[in-house]
Parts: structure tokens; sequence; C-alpha cells
């Protein structure tokens, strides 16, 4: 079964994401990380009256202590879960990803977070797993956003 994905490309690296978790795709203002939040929230930022955890694949643009702009996917939310988007360098164009039963590795970044799939023209391209990444953000997403 294919995975129709939204190349993205994230601390110059490029991933998958699977399209139907889009909410949308903007330019925010971003604010620092609260106190005491995970090394991978880089931040909060607010869509309307959302307020949501902005996720950090790159250290240096985590670490930011001074409000910035950055592109963010945002991921759509499901019931109760923290809401959040992903800091993203850049977009490219809609693919189609056959998942692999191999293991990606890629530095930064927990492997639980990640699905392996190829491209057409049999290149290994990391899918962001977002139901993993959003249970992890569930267990400690909501606090950070509260502490805000």
């Amino acid at each position: 079964m294919l995975i129709r994905c939204l190349q993205v490309r994230v601390a110059d690296r490029e991933f998958g994401l699977p399209i139907d978790a889009i909410a949308n795709i903007a330019e925010y203002e971003v604010t620092p990380p609260p106190p005491l939040a995970r090394a991978f929230v880089g931040g909060l930022a607010v869509d309307g009256d959302t307020l949501f955890a902005v996720v950090s694949l790159d250290e240096c643009a985590s670490r930011a202590d001074t409000r910035r702009r950055a592109k963010c996917v945002r991921i759509k939310s499901r019931g109760k879960s923290a809401p959040w988007g992903l800091v993203v360098e850049s977009v490219g164009r809609i693919v189609e990803l056959e998942p692999t039963p191999t293991r990606i590795e890629v530095p930064r970044v927990p492997s639980a977070w990640l699905t392996a799939a190829r491209d057409a023209g049999g290149v290994d391209v990391p899918v962001i797993a977002i139901e993993s990444l959003r249970r992890e953000l569930d267990a400690d997403g909501a606090k950070t956003v509260a502490a805000a």
C-alpha cells in the first residue's frame, strides 16, 4: 500500500509527511521553547485561536532563545491530542512512497518517529510517523502548552 506524502526538507534532510495528516502550511511567529520543554519542542505558535507546540528536528532552531518566523506544517488534531506543527526548511512535491520493513536511522530523530519507505526510483525516504510523534507529544505536550 503506497503512502501519499508531501516531501519536506527538515534539518538538511528530505522526509515524507503523510498528506492526510496535514492541516495547513504557513509561516508562523514562534516563541522560544517554554521552560522545561523537551529538546524537540522548538517553541509555541498560534494559528487563529489555536496555540500549538512547534516540533523542531533541527538542534539550532530548537535552542532559539528569541522569537522567530518559521515555516511550519501544522498537523491535524485528533480528539484531545495536543495540537502541534513541524518546522520545515522547505516544502516539495507530493510523492507516493512504498513502506519497507527496513529500519531507517536519521541523526537526532528517534527511530520510533520514522517509518522507512522507498520512492519510485528506489531511494529510501524516512516518513514522519505522525501517530508515534503524537503519542510522545500527548504524553507531555499538553503540559508544555499549559506551562506557556
